[in-house]
């Protein structure tokens, strides 16, 4: 008599995988939906004619300490940053390589879209105070935009203990690049 061999899918072992099959429980139900082999068969066919399948290269089981074997493709990319500007630019050539106009741009849509949807909400549902400074909302441009990354990134570099205190006009606290950015309020 051939026996087919089981081999135990995960840690349960009322699941069994027979080679040519799909998975099925101990009651001989298809958990993967294969009715066959040849279903098995067909879907392999598929993959036969995909240049790309990794079916012909060999597998290995690898465990921590392990020495890779020689792989048939020989790296030969330079690593490093591309197209990277002079080393005496400006710090604004560098803020322009990740803040472009078009992710900029984007910001200032989604923020306008965003203030006039939450203000009409405010006004639809009675919630908004007539002294409410949602009341004297000015849509966004793009230069205040990149004005308010740029304080953004300066409140990572310049470490203060409340929001307020980059505002501070105290002589021995004072950062007035804030200030000259935007008004506290």
């Amino acid at each position: 008599k051939l026996v087919k061999p089981k081999i135990s899918v995960g840690n349960n072992p009322n699941i069994v995988e027979r080679p040519g099959d799909g998975v099925e429980n101990e009651t001989g139900i298809d958990l993967l939906g294969l009715e066959s082999s040849d279903d098995l068969l067909s879907s392999e066919e598929d993959n036969a004619d995909d240049p790309d399948s990794d079916e012909d290269e060999p597998w290995y089981e690898m465990r921590e300490g392990d020495i890779l074997p020689d792989s048939p493709v020989k790296f030969m990319e330079h690593v490093g940053p591309k197209h990277m500007p002079p080393t005496d630019s400006q710090p604004i050539i560098y803020f322009n390589l990740f803040f472009t106009v078009a992710l900029i741009t984007n910001f200032v849509t989604e923020t306008n879209r965003y203030a006039t949807q939450s203000i009409a909400n405010a006004i639809t549902s009675g919630s908004l105070k007539p002294k409410s400074r949602a009341t004297e909302w000015l849509p966004v441009s793009f230069n205040e935009m990149r004005a308010f990354i740029a304080c953004i990134l300066n409140l990572g570099l310049i470490r203060k203990s409340t929001i307020a205190s980059y505002w501070s006009t105290l002589p021995c606290s004072a950062t007035p690049w804030f200030g000259k950015m935007f008004s506290r309020n």
